[in-house]
């Protein structure tokens, strides 16, 4: 017989939008478990850049579009939870902050100085041009005046989303389960159990008032496992990109290198291999978006090509090695309304929909988990959902029953790192 549990909401998905949700109702007192089938943060979450964004990014053109606008106010946000403050929706004091800020540089030449000028006049989010001698020991030896570079200090933070997904992990302890639908159960839409196979054999029921769908590229198996596919406007829609890491870097960068495109030709975070104090460079930004047609082999030397353009003066160490990752960022695209999306195009806000007593949810960036979080909130109230009376009598799940957490992408087995100069065969 199943072990049998009881649950205001059951979510699933052990990302960023799962776990912020699960941290954020049990807050206010709601009784939930959150299902993940693989490791936390194993989908898009610790494979993002964790830059939490202000906007600058998508108003690169000197337009405060839907996107910019929505995410203003999240970096104060964030910065109260991590700081702990009794306003907090969540309290993430712990998580370190890789960078207070991030710098955004402009290609040689007119046109991109323009665009980068042109933000830093619409955002919100404090920026400020740098001279030659303020500029970070990276970017310092770029040229500065007329047909040089120019460089800004913009005040987003980075965070380390492995840590991020760490804090978030403990704090919903003893109601997260390393589980996946069993097969052959399809769980009812509007009433019922929902039937679980744990990844330790048992079989489990989840009683629950309200179910949560935040499984990212999962979303799409579980919208057909539980009827609703067909019966929302809404389809899902995967963006891929193909990271690059660059492993032994000459330090630690976070930061834009901008053209005259609307979206960054570069963006560069750091991290350091485990164990070690060897700097990785993850790779974003048009490369990765343009470079899905490319090869690892292709992707890489269109990667250096690119680092040798946007950062001339700099020159590589030449035992540095290159990898990449091919993710998928999945979303959800509501269908109709004034100005639909094309495809491919991303949705401005975190995407929510509701079907009966089943929620599905992409928070469309990770600066946006707060926002999403809020959507559920109104939601479950609107659907009557509240925490049940007896929920301090929920006995906590085991320790053993919990998924691990993903490592950080460059530390993962699977990734295969060329071949470094001084080891290739004479």
């Amino acid at each position: 017989m199943p072990t049998t549990l009881h649950a205001d909401v059951l979510i699933f998905g052990g990302g960023i939008a799962g776990l912020w949700t699960l941290a954020r109702l049990k807050r206010l007192g709601f009784s939930c478990v959150l299902v993940e089938s693989h490791a936390l943060g194993s989908g898009q979450t610790i494979a993002s850049q964790g830059i939490i964004h202000g906007g600058l990014k998508y108003a690169l053109d000197g337009q405060v579009g839907g996107a910019a606008a929505a995410i203003a106010a999240m970096p104060e946000l964030w910065r109260d939870c991590l700081a702990g403050n009794a306003t907090a929706p969540i309290d993430l004091r712990g998580v370190p902050i890789l960078s207070e800020h991030y710098h955004y540089w402009t290609s040689q030449g007119v046109l991109s100085r323009l665009a980068g000028a042109g933000a830093s006049r619409v955002m919100r989010t404090a920026v400020e041009r740098l001279g030659p001698t303020d500029r970070p020991p990276l970017l310092r030896d770029a040229p500065a005046g007329i047909g040089g570079v120019d460089v800004y200090r913009v005040g987003e933070m980075v965070l380390d989303a492995r840590l991020l997904v760490e804090k978030l992990a403990a704090s919903g302890r003893g109601r997260i389960l390393q589980a996946s639908l069993a097969i052959g159960h399809e769980p009812a839409r509007t009433v019922g159990p929902v039937r679980l196979h744990c990844a330790d054999g048992r079989e489990v029921e989840v009683n629950a008032q309200a179910i949560l769908l935040c499984a990212g590229v999962g979303n799409e198996n579980l919208l057909g496992r539980f009827a609703i596919a067909d019966a929302i406007q809404l389809r899902t829609q995967r963006r891929p990109l193909h990271m690059l890491m660059l492993r032994g870097a000459p330090g630690a960068l976070y930061g834009h290198c901008v053209g005259t495109s609307s979206s960054p030709r570069l963006t560069i975070t750091s991290g350091q291999l485990a164990g070690t104090e060897e700097h990785v460079w993850y790779i974003g930004g048009q490369i990765a978006e343009s470079g899905n047609d490319r090869s690892a082999d292709e992707q890489i030397a269109a990667a250096k090509r690119e680092v040798a353009e946007c950062m001339p003066w700099l020159a590589l160490p030449a035992a540095a090695r290159w990898a990449t990752l091919r993710i998928d960022r999945a979303e959800g695209v509501p269908q109709g309304g004034s100005s639909p999306l094309l495809p491919g195009m991303r949705p401005d806000v975190p995407v929510v929909v509701t079907k009966g007593r089943t929620i599905a949810a992409w928070p469309t960036k990770l600066a946006f988990a707060p926002l999403l979080a809020d959507e559920v909130v109104t939601l479950l109230n609107s659907m009557n959902v509240s925490p049940r009376a007896d929920a301090a009598l929920d006995s906590p799940l085991p320790a053993s029953a919990a998924p691990p957490i993903a490592p950080h992408v460059w530390d993962r087995e699977d990734i295969l790192w060329n071949i470094a100069p001084s080891a290739q065969p004479a």
